[in-house]
Parts: structure tokens; C-alpha cells; sequence
């Protein structure tokens, strides 16, 4: 019962600082993982994943910068024209299509990306 209610303890803990900053959140997992493994409560490597994977949650919670925002968006369109073969149907549902796209981008908070 104590191994349990341990864990509990470190799970609302880490949750209350969740709140606070996504780095600290990782951090304390991390601590907690590796204490929990070390007192025999879960197996090192239950331990060591829950270190590798707090981590990853704590680096994908990071800001993107403009920069990078353009380049993942690069990336992405050069995956789908790599995968997909341009549509050259219909002149006016193109026309349409690209009436709708320009509308959302006029109406975007940041229409210059």
C-alpha cells in the first residue's frame, strides 16, 4: 500500500506543477521516475522510459519560432507533393479552392506565414 500511495503522491504532485512550467514538470518526473526505481517501486527501465518520454513531452511544449515554423511548413508541403500527384481538374472548383484559401489567410491573426 505504501509503494502505491507513493506513487500517487508523486503523480498529484507532478501534475500541480504541470501547471506551473512545462521544463519543471519534466524535471520532476524525471526525479520521481528515478527515485521510484531505485526504492524498487517500478523496474529501471519503467523508470528510464518515463525519464526519456517526460522529456520529449517537455521538448515538443517548446516554443517554435518563426523560422522553424516556415522550414516544418516546407517540410511538410514538399512531403505531401512528394506523395500526391498535382490535381489538374476542373478550372472553376480550382478557382474556388483557391478563393477559400485565400479568405482564411486574409482572415488568419498572422497572414503573413
Amino acid at each position: 500500500m505504501k509503494a502505491g500511495r507513493a506513487l500517487f503522491l508523486t503523480f498529484i504532485f507532478s501534475m500541480t506543477i504541470l501547471f506551473y512550467s512545462c521544463q519543471v514538470l519534466s524535471v520532476v518526473v524525471d526525479v520521481s521516475a528515478q527515485v521510484a526505481g531505485s526504492a524498487g517501486l517500478i523496474s529501471q527501465n519503467t523508470a528510464d522510459a518515463i525519464s526519456i518520454s517526460s522529456r520529449a513531452i517537455s521538448n515538443a511544449a517548446e516554443e517554435i519560432t518563426p523560422e522553424q515554423e516556415y522550414y516544418i511548413g516546407r517540410a511538410v508541403a514538399a512531403n505531401i507533393l512528394g506523395s500526391y500527384r498535382i490535381w489538374h481538374g476542373d478550372p472553376t472548383l480550382t478557382n474556388y479552392l483557391n478563393l477559400i484559401c485565400a479568405a482564411i489567410t486574409v482572415n488568419s491573426p498572422r497572414p503573413y506565414i
